[in-house]
C-alpha cells in the first residue's frame, strides 16, 4: 500500500522517483537505509530535482517488500 507522505512519480522503467515529506532530506534517508543494507539514490544533485527526491529500483517481490517496510519505518520516525 501507499506510504503516507511519499509521492511516487509515474515511471515506465524499473526505477521510481520518490518525493519525501517536507521534513525529510534524501541524504538522511539514503544513509539510514544504507545502514540496513538497502541502496537508494539521493537525487538532490541532479539538475531540476530537489533535496527530497530519491530513486529506488524495482527488484524482486521480497526485495521490494523489504524496501517498502524500511521506507515506512523511516517516514514514521
Amino acid at each position: 500500500g501507499a506510504i503516507p507522505g511519499l509521492h511516487v512519480f509515474p515511471s515506465a522503467a524499473n526505477f521510481l522517483l520518490v518525493q519525501l515529506p517536507p521534513s525529510m532530506l534524501a541524504a538522511h534517508v539514503m544513509q539510514t537505509l544504507r545502514e540496513q543494507g538497502l541502496l537508494i539514490r539521493d537525487c538532490s544533485a541532479i539538475p531540476g530535482l530537489k533535496e527530497r527526491i530519491i530513486r529506488v529500483a524495482v527488484r524482486t517481490t521480497a526485495e521490494n517488500r523489504r524496501l517498502v517496510a524500511a521506507l515506512r519505518q523511516v517516514v514514521k520516525e
